[in-house]
């Protein structure tokens, strides 16, 4: 994502993710934010549960870059037993 006017080191992207479909991204639904990166670790997952993910980018001065948002569906694969 990109704004025009922030480098790629200025974005920083939030990783919202909630077991709703349709959900409003909050603090409660925060599960990482990374700065100057394009990938993000998530823990905690539980096996075979649908999570839904969405991703805010912010360039400088924090303001939202039109676009992101968009959300994606995340299918955690069953334990091994």
């Amino acid at each position: 994502a990109g704004d025009g006017s922030s480098t790629a080191a200025q974005i920083r992207y939030e990783v919202h993710l909630s077991t709703q479909a349709a959900f409003t991204p909050s603090a409660t639904t925060l599960a990482t934010t990374v700065t100057g990166a394009t990938q993000a670790s998530l823990t905690g997952l539980r096996p075979g549960t649908t999570y839904e993910v969405q991703v805010l980018a912010y360039g400088a001065g924090d303001q939202p870059i039109a676009g992101s948002g968009q959300a994606l569906t995340l299918v955690t694969p069953l334990a091994k037993l």
